[in-house]
């Protein structure tokens, strides 16, 4: 089976008055204000890694880099929210957190491509962030994910395009280690997350570790990997 059906709390229960998600992977919820304490504790990756990287960013005076950590903390905050609540408000909030992280990709290679000014990369970032979470509030689904792979691809391409530049604004040879590291890194996570969603490595009553933990572990290093990436591109500030 593909997923869970997607059932209610159970009425008394926290959150049961919330319209519930659209999405059930695999632990079972319980009656508490934490539904699914796999789920939800997993977040503190991003939380943990993301205040690391933001320390980092302001001792380095780094400002296109500085939005790296607050994103993964936010992400950590949401993701934990919705998977503590089960709920489709905070549904919301988690997908457009994770718009947050790819559009920040796209705006960067933009930038690095010259399509996009230093002027114009917050607009250009907003619009990114709001467009892509708008089809998911209104229509619901599958649309959340199909547009965070959307935004993945799209990064990759913008990517693909700096590439055949193959040099940053200095001339030097771009390094591709910790894109590659990314890449790796979040193809490995998604594997995580097919086989928890699939039912392939599902244990519904264990609330200690799941796929889609593992899922929210391995992807809070993407934040890492992609800081070391992009901060090799000096013209960015």
């Amino acid at each position: 089976m593909i997923g869970k059906p997607v059932v209610p709390l159970p009425a008394g229960c926290p959150w049961s008055d919330w319209a519930p998600a659209t999405l059930k992977h695999c632990e079972n919820n319980l009656c508490s204000w934490v539904t699914a304490p796999a789920y939800t504790w997993s977040n503190l990756a991003y939380v943990l890694l993301g205040l690391w990287l933001w320390r980092q960013a302001s001792r380095e005076g780094t400002r296109s880099l500085k939005f790296i950590g607050p994103i993964a903390v936010i992400v950590g905050i949401f993701s934990g929210l919705y998977h503590a609540s089960f709920t489709y408000f905070f549904q919301i909030f988690d997908y457009a957190s994770m718009y947050m992280y790819s559009g920040l990709l796209i705006v960067l290679n933009l930038r690095r491509l010259k399509v996009v000014s230093l002027g114009a990369q917050l607009p250009a970032y907003a619009a990114i962030v709001v467009l892509s979470s708008l089809p998911f509030v209104f229509l619901k689904g599958f649309w959340g994910i199909a547009l965070f792979g959307a935004n993945i691809a799209a990064a990759i391409v913008t990517e693909i395009w700096a590439l055949m530049k193959n040099r940053d604004a200095r001339g030097e040879p771009i390094r591709y280690l910790h894109w590659w590291l990314n890449l790796g890194c979040f193809a490995a996570a998604y594997v995580f997350w097919i086989l928890d969603y699939s039912g392939v490595w599902c244990d519904p009553d264990n609330h200690f570790i799941q796929g889609h933990a593992v899922w929210h572990v391995v992807v809070a290093f993407c934040f890492l990997f992609a800081r070391n990436f992009y901060r090799q591109f000096q013209f960015l500030e």
